[in-house]
C-alpha cells in the first residue's frame, strides 16, 4: 500500500492538494485538502481508522451494477471516483486487503506536482477529475515515507506493538518537496531518519554508546519528555549504525509486557525473513531467530518502563519481566544487551527488584534537560539547516534564536524541545498559509506578529486536542489507547510549555504574582458555583458546599494547623503574593519559630546550591516541606545529597545480627568478640581484631581499612567483604548536626587526636586535607567524600571526587539500639567474581 500526494506546484497560487491510496487491486482518491500538512494528517487518520477494525465503518455502495468502497464517507466529496468492482464479494476481498495492509508501520509516499502553469487551471477543482479521466503531466518531485507507529486495535491478528525503531508518526524530515512541508514530527520521538534534526545531545550519545559497549544491562532515566526515546531511536541508532532488528524498541502492550513482546518479535522476524511469523511463544526461542537475521548482538530496549508500575499491572507480571531480564543478562554467551528506559520518578519502585536483578541500578544514565544556552545553539543550527533546505529565509539566525528561546524559557532556565518544535512549526505553517505557499521569512517581526509563544502553543494544543477528541467513540466502547496517549502528551506539553500555568514560563519573582491571580480567579469561580447551587437547592446546599469549599482552601488548612511549619509550607508552595502570604509572614515574624523563619528568608534571597543544600539537609526529616528545594537542587544540577540516586538501592549493612552485637542489641563484653578500650575520648571497642570508635549510633574504624587506598567501588567491595559498609554522606551530616550541633570545628576537635580512639591523627598530615570515601554517589562518574582539613581544623564534604581516584576508607557498623533519627543508608552492592 502506498500514497501519492498531488498538488498544483509552485507556479500556482493555490496550496490545495489531494492524495491517492494505491493497493494491488484498487486506487482510492481523497477529498481536497487546504495544504500538504492537512493532507498528511488525513492520511494518518485514515490508517488509524483502518487499523481499528471493530470501529471502522466503511460502506460498499452499488451504482449502475458496479460496487465501490467508500473509504472517506459521504461528508466530503472525493476528487475522483475510486476503483469499481463488478461483484460485491470482490469489493469485500479488496477491503480486507486494505485493512491488512494498514498494519504496516510505514508506507511509501510520493509527491507529484504539475511542473508548470496550465491555462485555465487555478485550483484542483479546475482539473475536472470527477469525470474519471486524468491526463495531466504530473511529475514526481520527491519521495518519502509516511511513518505511523503501530497501534493496539480490535481483533486484527497482528497486535499493535511498536516494532523495530518504533518510528514516529508523520513524514521523515525533508521528504516533501516544497518550502511549506512541516518542519517536525511534532511531539513524536525522533527516529533514525530524523538525524538532521537531532541536535544538542552529542555528549549524551557518546556516553550512551560507550556504556552499551561495555555493559549487558543499562538503565536510562530522566524527566518526562526530556528526550530519552529520541536519544535511543535517533542518537544511539545512528551512532551504532543499527541494521533492521539490531536495536529493538518495545513498549508494554495491552496484553502485558512479555506477551506483547512475543507478538512484536514474531512480527519483526516475519518482516525480516519475509516469511510467515514463527509460531513460537517463548521470547528465549524467538530472540535467537531475530539474532540470526541481524548477525550482530541484539539491543533490546524496553521503553516507557514506567507503564510496568501502573496500578493495573500485577506483581506477577513484574516478577516475570525482571526474571526474563535476569535470564538475558546473566549468561555471558548470550548475544543480547538490555536497555531499560523510564521516568526518574519511578526509580524507587524499580529499585525494589534489585534483589532479583543485582545489577539493575549499577550502570545508569540520567538524561538532563537542555539549558537555554544549549537550546540557543540548537535553535541557530536548526534555522541554518532549514534555510539551507529552502524551508525558510533567515537573515540573522542568532537574533531569531534568541527571540524564540526568550519566549519559551521557563523558571528553571530551560527551553523544552517540544515547546520549541511547536512554536517554530506554528510560525512556519501560519506564515506559509498567509503567503500562499511562499518561502516563510523568519525574523523578529514574524514572532512579534504571532503573539506570545504561550498563546501560540495554547492555540495549537487546543486545536489538536479537538481533532483527536473527534476520533473518540461517542458510545461506551473503549477508545483507541494511542489517541488517548496523544491527548495526554498534548496536555503535558501544555503544562511544560507554560500554557495555563504562568509559573512555568515567567521569572521566579513574577511566578508568585501569577499564583495570586490564579487563586483569585479560582475563588471567583467557586463563589459563582456556590451561588448557583444556593438558588437551585436552597440554603442547605449553599452551607454544605461553602463549608466544604472553605476546608479545601490552602489558607484555611494552614490556619487550622497553626504552626510555623504550616505557614512556611504555604509560602513555599503558593508564593509570596498568595492570598494569605502577608498574614503568615507577620505571624512568622512574631512567633518563636527557632531559626526556621530566618532560614526560609535566607532561601528567598540566596538562590545558590549551597544555601539550598543546607536548607534541605536541615529540614528534610522534619514537618517542613523540602520537595521544592529538592527539585531545584536537581534542576540546577547541584551535587545534591543522594544516597545512591535518592532510592533505597540495597541495604548491605547486615543480613542478620550485626557482627559484634548480641541479640538484644547491647555491646558484647570483653572476650566475646568486642574488646573495650579506654582513652581520653571513649568509647572505643575492638571487634574481631579491628578497633572501632562510637560516634552516636555509628561505630567507625579508627584506622583506614588495610589494603588501600581504594577506588570507590573497590572501597564498597572491601567493606562489604568484611561485613561492614561505607558511611553515607547523609549520616555524616546527621552526626555533625546532631552530635556536634552543626559545628564542624567541634566535630574535628572531638574526632582527631593521637590516641587509639580517634579517627585521624593531625600530626601525621599537617596542613593537609585527608579524604575518606562514603557510600553516596553524586552521579555515575563521581562520589561523595568526607574529609579532615588539618589546616582549617574542620570536617568537610566533597561531591565531585572521581570514582577512580584512590582514597582511604573508614568502614562503619551501625548500633541498632541507637539509630533514632538517623537517615537510612544504602550501599550499592558490588558484584565480585
Amino acid at each position: 500500500m502506498r500514497f501519492i500526494l498531488k498538488s498544483l506546484g509552485p507556479d500556482y497560487i493555490s496550496a490545495a492538494c489531494f492524495y491517492e491510496l494505491h493497493t494491488k487491486r484498487a486506487t482510492f482518491y481523497s477529498p481536497v485538502y487546504s495544504d500538504k500538512s492537512t493532507a498528511l494528517l488525513a492520511m494518518e487518520e485514515l490508517v488509524l481508522k483502518l487499523r481499528n477494525r471493530k470501529k471502522t465503518k466503511v460502506s460498499i455502495t452499488k451504482n449502475n451494477a458496479a460496487y465501490s468502497i467508500e473509504l472517506f464517507g459521504n461528508n466530503a466529496p472525493v476528487v475522483r471516483p475510486s476503483t469499481a468492482f463488478t461483484d460485491k464479494m470482490t469489493a469485500i476481498e479488496v477491503f480486507e486487503e486494505v485493512l491488512s495492509a494498514s498494519s504496516a508501520d510505514s508506507f511509501p509516499l510520493l509527491f507529484f506536482e504539475l511542473p508548470e502553469a496550465i491555462e485555465g487551471i487555478t485550483t484542483i477543482s479546475d482539473l475536472g477529475l470527477q469525470t474519471g479521466v486524468d491526463t495531466y503531466p504530473w511529475v514526481e518531485e520527491n519521495t518519502g515515507t509516511l511513518r505511523i507507529g503501530t497501534k493496539e486495535r480490535g481483533d486484527v491478528t497482528m497486535m499493535g506493538i511498536p516494532l523495530g525503531l518504533s518510528p514516529s508518526m508523520g513524514v521523515s524530515p525533508f521528504s516533501g518537496g516544497g518550502p511549506c512541508e512541516p518542519l517536525f514530527n511534532v511531539l513524536q520521538p525522533q527516529v533514525a531518519a530524523d538525524l538532521p534534526l537531532f541536535m544538542g545531545r552529542k555528549k549524551e550519545v557518546e556516553d550512551l554508546y560507550a556504556m552499551t559497549r561495555n555493559n549487558r544491562l543499562l538503565l536510562l532515566y530522566g524527566q518526562p519528555r526530556v528526550g530519552k526515546t529520541s536519544l535511543i531511536q535517533c542518537g544511539l541508532a545512528n551512532r551504532m549504525e543499527a541494521v533492521p532488528g539490531e536495536l529493538f524498541v518495545h513498549r508494554r502492550g495491552a496484553g502485558g509486557m512479555l506477551p506483547s513482546l512475543i507478538e512484536a518479535l514474531r512480527t519483526e522476524i516475519a518482516s525480516l525473513t519475509r516469511k510467515p511469523a514463527p509460531e513460537a511463544a517463548d521470547p528465549m526461542v524467538l530472540l535467537p531467530q531475530l539474532q540470526d537475521q541481524v548477525k550482530k548482538p541484539v539491543f533490546l530496549v524496553f521503553d516507557q518502563l514506567e507503564k510496568l508500575f501502573e496500578t493495573d499491572v500485577t506483581e506477577e507480571e513484574r516478577n516475570d519481566f525482571f526474571a526474563f531480564v535476569q535470564q538475558l543478562t546473566s549468561e555471558e554467551g548470550l548475544p543480547y544487551r538490555v536497555i531499560l528506559s523510564l521516568r526518574e520518578t519511578f526509580l524507587a519502585p524499580l529499585a525494589e527488584y534489585e534483589g532479583m536483578l543485582p545489577s539493575l541500578l549499577t550502570h545508569r544514565y540520567r538524561v538532563q534537560p537542555l539549558s537555554k544556552k544549549s537550546m540557543m545553539d540548537v535553535s541557530i543550527n536548526l534555522l541554518d539547516l532549514f534555510k539551507s533546505k529552502g524551508k525558510m529565509e533567515v537573515d540573522d539566525p542568532a537574533a531569531v534564536a534568541e527571540k524564540l528561546c526568550a519566549g519559551l524559557v521557563n523558571d528553571k532556565g530551560e527551553v523544552p524541545f517540544q515547546c520549541l518544535q511547536i512554536y517554530m512549526q506554528e510560525l512556519h505553517q501560519t506564515s506559509c498559509a498567509e503567503s500562499a505557499g511562499k518561502t516563510p521569512v523568519f525574523d523578529a517581526s514574524l514572532i512579534d506578529k504571532m503573539g506570545s509563544a504561550r498563546e501560540v502553543i495554547e492555540a495549537y494544543v487546543n486545536r489538536e486536542i479537538a481533532r483527536l477528541e473527534a476520533l473518540l467513540p461517542e458510545d461506551d466502547s473503549s477508545a483507541d489507547p494511542e489517541v488517548l496517549q496523544q491527548i495526554d502528551d498534548l496536555e503535558q506539553s501544555r503544562q511544560c510549555c507554560g500554557c495555563g500555568d504562568t509559573k512555568a514560563v515567567v521569572p521566579v519573582a513574577a511566578a508568585a504574582a501569577g499564583a495570586a491571580v490564579s487563586n483569585r480567579s479560582r475563588n471567583l469561580r467557586w463563589l459563582l458555583l456556590v451561588a448557583l447551587l444556593a438558588l437551585l437547592f436552597g440554603a442547605g446546599a449553599y452551607w454544605l458546599l461553602s463549608n466544604w469549599s472553605k476546608k479545601q482552601d490552602p489558607c484555611y488548612i494552614a490556619k487550622q494547623a497553626d504552626t510555623c511549619e504550616a505557614f512556611v509550607n504555604y509560602l513555599n508552595k503558593y508564593g509570596e503574593q498568595a492570598a494569605c502570604a502577608s498574614e503568615f509572614r507577620e505571624l512568622l515574624a512574631t512567633r518563636k519559630c527557632g531559626t526556621l523563619w530566618q532560614d526560609y528568608q535566607m532561601l528567598q534571597t540566596t538562590k545558590t546550591c549551597g544555601a539550598y543544600q543546607d536548607f534541605f539537609r536541615k529540614y528534610r526529616n522534619t514537618a517542613v516541606s523540602t520537595e521544592k528545594v529538592q527539585r531545584y537542587l536537581l534542576e540546577w544540577q547541584c551535587p545534591m545529597v543522594r544516597d545512591t540516586v535518592e532510592v533505597p538501592v540495597h541495604d548491605t549493612i547486615f543480613s542478620g545480627t550485626p557482627e559484634g552485637f548480641n541479640t538484644t542489641g547491647g555491646r558484647l563484653p570483653t572476650g566475646t568478640g568486642g574488646v573495650s578500650r579506654t582513652g581520653s575520648n571513649p568509647p572505643c571497642q575492638e571487634f574481631n581484631g579491628t578497633n572501632f570508635k562510637q560516634v552516636g549510633p555509628l561505630w567507625f574504624m579508627t584506622d583506614p581499612l588495610p589494603g588501600g587506598p581504594y577506588a570507590w567501588e573497590e572501597a564498597l567491595d572491601a567493606c562489604q567483604a568484611k561485613g561492614w559498609r561505607l558511611p553515607c554522606i547523609g549520616e555524616v551530616d546527621f552526626l555533625i548536626d546532631n552530635i556536634y550541633r552543626g559545628q564542624t570545628s567541634r566535630a574535628y576537635q572531638m574526632l582527631t587526636g593521637s590516641g587509639e580512639c580517634y579517627l585521624m591523627n593531625p600530626a601525621q598530615a599537617p596542613n593537609q586535607r585527608i579524604d575518606f570515601w562514603t557510600g553516596t554517589e553524586a552521579n555515575d562518574a563521581t562520589a561523595w567524600t568526607f574529609y579532615f582539613d588539618t589546616k582549617t581544623k574542620t570536617i568537610g564534604r566533597e561531591s565531585n571526587i572521581i570514582k577512580g581516584r584512590r582514597l582511604p576508607c573508614l568502614c562503619v557498623k551501625k548500633d541498632p539500639q541507637q539509630s533514632s533519627g538517623m537517615p537510612p543508608c544504602y550501599n550499592k552492592r558490588v558484584e565480585r567474581n
